[in-house]
């Protein structure tokens, strides 16, 4: 934040360490002492603090949300990934009777083979039907919790992930990972951010200009001519 600006605007972070420690090191524990029942405070916590002591110029952030939305999307992300885990488990085992009453009949020489290629097949098809979308699901509900909201001074943040999209794109960007020996990831990571970005939006109160005139009022411009009179040019 501090090496980040919006119309010659700086935006500045105003977390301790001590609030640092609580979030990242003190609801780890926790969560940890309750098996994980609590990483959604965990969750919260964290997103709260770097959200939280965020300013624009003058302007400092509001993060106004609750804990409850991350603990409901967090518990329904962990029933979907169990219940696909158990119906991935029954497939497999069916597969493996069908193979084994197929192999007893004709008595073929094959079996492991085609057992280990049938369940890496099932593995990997699974994964890219059952878990991306999962996946999906829980980062546009993390992602449109956090953000979608928050405030800015008079202005609030929209944003709207869908977990459609998302999936789809997890799935078109690990399938051209797969076929291109893993060159695809800078723009698996590109397609990722910019439908985030084309996702989000800013619902403005009045006018930006007199909103940026009022962020700027106590920003000290000591800073930047500082930074003038130090300037060494290291152009080639």
């Amino acid at each position: 934040m501090q090496v980040t600006s919006w119309r010659n605007i700086r935006f500045r972070f105003h977390g301790t360490y001590g609030q640092a420690a609580a979030a990242y090191i003190g609801w780890a524990i926790v969560s940890a002492l309750t098996l994980n029942l609590m990483m959604p405070r965990l969750l919260y916590a964290r997103v709260k603090f770097l959200l939280g002591e965020t300013s624009f110029g003058s302007q400092k952030f509001e993060f106004t949300r609750q804990p409850g939305p991350y603990y409901r999307f967090f518990y329904l992300t962990l029933l979907l990934s169990l219940g696909a885990v158990l119906a991935v488990l029954i497939i497999l085992v069916v597969i493996g009777l069908i193979v084994g009453v197929g192999v007893g009949l004709t008595g073929a020489a094959t079996t492991g083979t085609m057992t280990a290629v049938l369940i890496q097949a099932i593995s990997i098809g699974a994964f890219l039907i059952v878990y991306l979308p999962i996946l999906a699901y829980y980062e546009s509900r993390f992602v449109n919790t956090t953000l979608d909201g928050l405030k800015i001074g008079p202005h609030t943040v929209r944003c709207n992930l869908e977990t459609n999209r998302l999936a789809s794109i997890y799935v078109t960007n690990v399938l051209g990972m797969i076929f291109t020996l893993g060159l695809y990831y800078p723009w698996a990571r590109i397609r990722r951010t910019q439908y985030q970005l084309d996702s989000m939006s800013v619902d403005t109160v009045g006018s930006l200009d007199m909103f940026t005139a009022a962020a700027d009022s106590t920003t000290s411009a000591t800073g930047e001519e500082l930074g003038e009179f130090f300037d060494v040019d290291f152009g080639f």
